[in-house]
């Protein structure tokens, strides 16, 4: 089963393959569409905790999120300061502040994907997507 993190990064990636194909991210695979209405239901659910864990850059839903990612002590303390007072910040409150719609889903996995590609780099956020999707698709 697909964690609410690896959805988090199969959103950002279907937004970001639509964009540089020109198309939006209107026409993706059905996984896309599923990993966005699941982490569109868990934004709704979970907006309290969310949205405290991403105003203060800590907290107890992007722990388990970064652990869901494996990723290192060391790397989720830079996740937290790359998210603290950064425009990926503001980006995901301000999809957080609407009645969260496919556009503002696709907003808020962007930035945070951006905000960890920034704390972690490029080759090590591509390893961490490939192992939490593919940890999805086992069950």
């Amino acid at each position: 089963m697909l964690t609410i993190a690896a959805a988090i990064l199969v959103v950002a990636a279907a937004v970001a393959v639509g964009i540089s194909l020109g198309r939006g991210s209107q026409s993706g695979s059905g996984d896309d569409k599923d990993a966005k209405s699941k982490l569109s239901q868990y934004l709704r659910r979970n907006h309290p905790m969310v949205a405290h864990d991403v105003l203060l850059a800590e907290g107890p839903v992007l722990r388990r999120w970064a652990a869901d990612l494996g990723l290192t002590r060391g790397e989720t303390e830079r996740l937290s300061a790359a998210i603290e007072g950064s425009r990926e910040q503001t980006a995901m409150l301000r999809a957080m502040s609407s009645e969260i719609r496919d556009e503002d889903v696709e907003r808020f996995a962007a930035a945070f994907f951006a905000a960890a590609e920034r704390a972690l780099g490029e080759a090590r956020i591509a390893a961490v997507a490939r192992l939490a999707v593919g940890r999805g698709a086992e069950g």
